[in-house]
C-alpha cells in the first residue's frame, strides 16, 4: 500500500513537473524560472535514458517485448520498479 502511494504521488509529481517544463520551454513561466527548469528536466532525461538503457531487457521480458520507453523517460522509477515487481 505504501509502495503504491508513493509510486503514485510521483507520477503526479513528475507528470505536472514535465507540464511546467514544457511551459518553461516555451517561456510562458517567469523568467527566472524558465532557465532552471529546462536544466532539471534535461537532466531528469538524461537520468531516465540512463535508466532506460539499463533495463529495458528486463522491462521488455515482463511485457511481451514492450520495453515501454515512453514511461521510462516520462517517469523513471515509478514505470519500471512496479513492472519489475509484478508477479
Amino acid at each position: 500500500l505504501v509502495h503504491a502511494l508513493i509510486i503514485g504521488i510521483t507520477k503526479v509529481t513528475l507528470a505536472l513537473f514535465w507540464v511546467a517544463w514544457v511551459l518553461a520551454l516555451l517561456s510562458l513561466l517567469p523568467d527566472s524560472w524558465n532557465q532552471p527548469i529546462v536544466w532539471i528536466g534535461v537532466a531528469l532525461l538524461v537520468i531516465h535514458f540512463g535508466e532506460y538503457l539499463f533495463l529495458r531487457a528486463k522491462v521488455a521480458a515482463r511485457q511481451e517485448g514492450n520495453s515501454g520507453f515512453i514511461g521510462f523517460m516520462l517517469f523513471g522509477f515509478a514505470y519500471w520498479l512496479p513492472v519489475l515487481k509484478q508477479k
